[in-house]
């Protein structure tokens, strides 16, 4: 497996779980997703989940300010 394969894996979203001789299993790097991937060398290599590139930082001052950020997030 190239190192440059594995590389381009990881900068799509995605997080490396398994690696062998001609495929990678991922999964998807985002809060909440359990997508799950098997990449070989030759196929081109899809972005994860777009909630990947959002920030997840949150400021929270009380317990319906978490409750506001929660729903939102489940709502995506």
């Amino acid at each position: 497996m190239e190192k440059q394969f594995l590389e381009r894996v990881q900068r799509a979203g995605w997080r490396i779980e398994k690696v062998g001789v001609s495929e990678v299993v991922a999964a998807c790097n985002a809060s909440g997703c359990n997508l799950r991937a098997r990449f070989r060398q030759s196929t081109a290599v899809p972005l994860a989940c777009e909630v990947f590139a959002q920030p997840a930082d949150v400021t929270v001052a009380s317990f319906d300010d978490i409750r506001l950020a929660l729903r939102a997030r489940r709502e995506q």
